[in-house]
């Protein structure tokens, strides 16, 4: 059975806000939350799972591709 996640649990697992949850979902770079009544929507746990490693693993990406910089120590 699919577990759904209403806007609190959904703002305290991502750290984000209502509003950015708002702006990438319309942006289409968020998973689209479900209507569960007139005045009720919820995100299916496993997309916002899925969502999360796969930022997860774009960080990593490019956190393992990045070239050191140059400090001010390094002359």
């Amino acid at each position: 059975m699919a577990r759904i996640l209403r806007t609190h649990e959904v703002e305290e697992i991502t750290g984000l806000s209502k509003s950015t949850l708002w702006r990438l979902e319309h942006a289409k770079e968020f998973p689209s939350r479900v209507r569960l009544s007139r005045n009720a929507v919820g995100w299916l746990a496993e997309d916002v799972e899925d969502w999360l490693n796969s930022r997860h693993r774009g960080f990593a990406a490019k956190s393992s591709t990045k070239t050191p910089t140059r400090t001010a120590d390094a002359r």
